[in-house]
């Protein structure tokens, strides 16, 4: 099967698998044409790595022409499990940790009986949350928004004396008002959980209004769903939407009004229900615990604001069509919510109680910091409380250590303070991390606790039950700060944590480990723990882990990477961490994850998603790794790791060695490999750097500064000219004749550059100048003999020198025996040439009247770039008859070109075209270089 025109990002060879296994009793032939595929049963002929037979077989066929129907059935199982409706993941990297930790001295003195620790710990009464705004400075505002005026029994003076001086006739003395609070008034109090910081403050307005205004004036609606949603009426059984009573009755609202909801939904609604009060002439007041510059201004066209917090001063509310304050530019607070969640840190968890607290006696930011850390994506809001992400939490307390002592001793105090009403053990875990976080290092207590719960274990758990302790230990550890195993005051806490999961551990159990453990720390108990080898393989979106000695009986999945857990795992991803042993059931989910980092106490692998390289022809997985194959090419190639291949030992000083304990991995064309180490490996003493990639073995060297890939031809046989039924053939130039190399060689990967041209000879011969990657042009065959002179003087090592006819068609083939290493067929986007005249009747393509970059198309299968088109390329000696290592005649006028041009037309740019010309001439000649190591 080979496809039409294949362009990048194209349908593959695993689509075609595909849509076999999801329509396995279709034709195949029909199946293939859906993808734009053609059924050719001859193309697989000659088809190789190189031309010998035993490298040019592919283990598992990607797409077989004949599927048997065991090895289809096979396939299919694998693939749906893990390859083509999942990513692919490999392994970016590994590195190994060069020294192995050192472990402490495994005595252990026991320690004198401990006194319970709970004894000197008290539980005492909550604190009182301190309210936003003292009830002395809100109830002035409260009254301005609800009152109502009337006449009193005082005579208006004033008026009354105005009146006279204007000898105004008088109906009636004037007499002066009386402010009261109103006969009937509304409120609305909004119980979002947005707004729970706030829910204490709601509660102690509407109780002193109630109290000074009087119960029976008050018609409460408690709403938590937005305020057109029903909702719970004071002193009703029922739920009602809420509907005002009149224009003259007060309305007061205690909301934010939508400002704190990120998604934007309740502010809409209450700009909606804004609108529908303004209709019916009612404009309510609302206390908002929001700071002006984050209120939307659109909300003051409907409501009267007043912005709720310690240092915002209420407005005086006069009349029924009064406003509020008006809103200001919207500020960032980003800055003050980081600064109280590092303040909030130390905390096993945070009530709005402490939070407020925090705020107030540190004077962090406004009301809206309160809002914006309860609703902080990185904490874990319950009913009453939040706790910390794990992972940020150690970010925002590595920050609280870098505050002045002071103020992190002031902090301390205050979580101790507002947190005296939890159970002893909480106030004592808090110790011992406020210990470390203070800076003072562990009180009488902390220490206290800690050689008391390792009594405890040392005792089997004493009065205390044994699984529960256990239990407490891990939910305490996994809240303690990271930097703790940096702390030798802490080493109780390792030994701790060691004993409550020492039997789990031997059993073979899963276990999770904070991040701050140091297993090195109490080798007594830890040296007995697994340390084995596991190997992770991918599942469709899962990855899963088996010991490794297990490979040989696995049956589906891909193997990713393998890793020593001695004794934990840790797997970090998108700034998440877990540490654990690895349980023999271990499953992780892959979905919607793009990298992963799994590190263990010896070394560290990065595992990330890969996708269809561009050179490819298609991507798949098997038991034994993840593979790619080139168009029209049985190598094998794999995803590897340097130390996966034992073959590259043989390879002195490769580009591909691990520096400094680091490994990268690479696309590796095994075939290539076995036959370089089979027959020889060349010398790359000149070279600046070498190694193996998807093509095959290759060297870098500079001239006058310019890199030049080098790639290695291997020895062979193969067919050079073109069969007789080939289209556009030049039947007296391309006579068919067995040809064999029986050495290998070094090829230029791409023509030689302007770049380097210029470097050498200090001039640009060539017609289009646009950028030194496009290849020089316009030299004859007697200007390229320069070039190497001036070249090969300089040069220590091979000398440089055109190839010869044979060389030059052998490489431009690379295994293949179409007209065109490309396959059957080529267009523009693989071969730049005249697109106006396609090959074989087909499409027309583009037509660029100039050259393009040296790699500025792909490559063929063994690496080397436009040996089709571009420009022609001059070519040692002219060939005639069937021969060993050709080298052409001794004499001769003309001199052979290949390849073709820019401004060819298709049929004159296919492999076995020849062409000719006097050494002297120019034009759309250009030239690649060999080495001649023979000297």
């Amino acid at each position: 099967m080979t496809s039409k025109n294949k362009k990048k990002g194209a349908v593959g060879r695993s689509d075609l698998l595909e849509l076999v296994s999801l329509f396995p009793k279709a034709s195949y032939k029909e199946l293939a044409e859906l993808l734009g595929y053609s059924y050719e049963e001859d193309l697989c002929e000659g088809k190789g790595d190189i031309a010998s037979a035993e490298i040019a077989v592919s283990s598992v066929p990607v797409v077989p022409s004949k599927m048997d129907s065991d090895i289809l059935e096979d396939k299919m199982i694998a693939d749906q499990a893990g390859g083509v409706f999942a990513d692919f993941w490999h392994v970016e990297s590994r590195e190994i940790f060069a020294d192995e930790p050192q472990k402490e001295s495994a005595a252990y003195e026991a320690q004198s009986v401990v006194s319970d620790p709970f004894e000197n710990v008290a539980i005492k009464p909550s604190q009182e949350a301190p309210y936003l705004m003292p009830w002395a400075r809100l109830w002035p505002f409260l009254k301005g928004a609800l009152r109502s005026s009337r006449r009193s029994r005082l005579i208006d003076e004033k008026m009354a004396v105005k009146c006279l001086s204007r000898a105004l006739p008088v109906d009636r003395i004037p007499m002066k008002p009386c402010h009261t609070w109103a006969e009937q008034i509304q409120l609305i109090v909004d119980y979002d959980e947005r707004l729970f910081p706030f829910w204490n403050d709601f509660n102690g307005a509407v109780k002193g209004i109630s109290k000074v205004a009087g119960e029976g004036r008050l018609d409460v609606y408690r709403i938590s769903n937005g305020p057109m949603s029903e909702a719970e009426v004071f002193r009703s059984p029922c739920r009602e939407l809420f509907h005002p009573k009149s224009s003259s009755v007060p309305l007061l609202i205690f909301s934010d009004l939508g400002c704190y909801d990120k998604s934007g939904k309740a502010l809409d609604e209450w700009i909606e229900f804004g609108q529908w009060l303004k209709n019916l002439d009612v404009c309510p007041v609302v206390l908002m615990p929001v700071s002006p510059d984050q209120c939307d201004e659109k909300l003051s066209d409907y409501y009267r604001l007043a912005f709720w917090d310690k240092n915002e001063s209420l407005p005086v509310i006069k009349g029924e069509k009064g406003r509020g304050k008006r809103v200001t530019p919207r500020q960032s607070i980003a800055e003050d919510v980081e600064l109280l969640l590092s303040l909030l840190s130390p905390a096993t968890r945070v009530e709005p109680k402490l939070m407020r607290a925090m705020r107030f006696d540190m004077r962090v930011g406004t009301v809206a910091v309160e809002a914006n850390v309860w609703l902080h994506e990185r904490v874990n809001r319950h009913l009453l409380a939040f706790e910390f992400d794990k992972v940020q939490q150690d970010v925002w307390r590595e920050k609280f250590m870098m505050l002045d002592a002071d103020r992190r001793q002031l902090a301390i105090e205050l979580i101790q303070k507002y947190h005296s009403f939890l159970p002893e053990e909480i106030q004592l875990e808090e110790e011992v991390t406020c210990g470390f976080m203070s800076g003072k290092g562990l009180s009488p207590a902390a220490i206290q606790y800690l050689e008391w719960l390792g009594e405890c274990f040392a005792d089997g758990g004493g009065e205390y039950d044994s699984e529960d302790l256990c239990k407490w230990v891990n939910r305490m550890s996994m809240r303690q700060f990271s930097l703790l195993a940096k702390n030798e005051e802490f080493s109780n806490l390792h030994r701790v944590f060691a004993y409550a999961n020492n039997e789990a551990l031997e059993a073979g159990e899963s276990v999770l480990f904070p991040e701050w453990f140091d297993p090195n720390k109490v080798p007594d108990l830890t040296d007995s723990w697994p340390d084995e080898i596991w190997l992770f393989v991918q599942e469709g979106e899962s990855l899963k882990a088996i010991p490794e000695q297990e490979h040989s009986q696995l049956k589906r999945g891909c193997p990713i990477a393998s890793i020593r857990v001695n004794p934990t795992l840790t797997i970090e991803e998108q700034g998440e961490r877990r540490r654990f042993s690895m349980p023999r059931n271990f499953i992780f989910s892959l979905s919607a994850k793009q990298s992963l980092v799994l590190r263990s106490e010896s070394e560290k692998v990065e595992l990330s998603i890969i996708k269809i390289p561009e050179w490819a022809d298609s991507i798949w997985q098997d038991q034994e790794g993840l593979h790619v194959t080139l168009p029209l090419n049985d190598s094998k190639i794999k995803w590897v790791l340097p130390s996966e291949v034992d073959q590259l030992g043989s390879i002195p000083d490769h580009v591909q060695q691990p520096k400094d304990g680091i490994e990268y991995g690479f696309w590796l064309n095994r075939s290539q490999l076995e036959k370089t180490i089979e027959v020889g490996i060349p010398d790359t003493s000149w070279a600046n750097v070498h190694g193996f990639d998807q093509y095959g073995f290759y060297a870098d060297f500079s001239i006058e500064g310019v890199v030049q890939r080098m790639r290695w031809i291997q020895p062979g046989t193969f067919m050079m000219g073109s069969p007789e039924d080939e289209l556009a053939r030049q039947h007296s130039y391309e006579r068919q004749r067995e040809v064999t190399l029986s050495e290998g060689y070094w090829l230029a990967d791409t023509v030689c550059t302007q770049k380097m041209w210029i470097k050498v000879m200090d001039g640009n011969p060539s017609y289009f100048k646009e950028g030194g990657e496009l290849p020089v042009e316009n030299v004859s065959w007697d200007d390229c003999q320069d070039f190497f002179r001036i070249v090969n003087d300089k040069f220590q090592g091979p000398k440089l020198r055109l190839p010869t006819e044979a060389e030059w068609e052998y490489a431009c083939r690379a295994g293949t025996n179409t007209p065109f290493a490309f396959g059957k067929d080529i267009t523009t986007e693989q071969v730049n040439y005249n697109g106006n005249y396609p090959y074989n009747g087909g499409a027309q393509g583009e037509y660029r009247e100039k050259t393009v970059s040296v790699k500025g198309l792909p490559c063929n299968q063994w690496g080397l770039y436009q040996m089709h088109g571009n420009v022609r390329e001059w070519c040692a000696e002219y060939l005639e008859g069937p021969i060993k290592d050709p080298q052409g005649p001794a004499k001769g006028v003309n001199r052979v070109l290949r390849g073709g041009s820019w401004n060819d037309r298709s049929w004159h740019v296919h492999s076995a075209n020849r062409g000719m010309s006097e050494p002297s001439n120019r034009g759309d000649l250009g030239f690649r270089f060999s080495l001649d190591l023979k000297g």
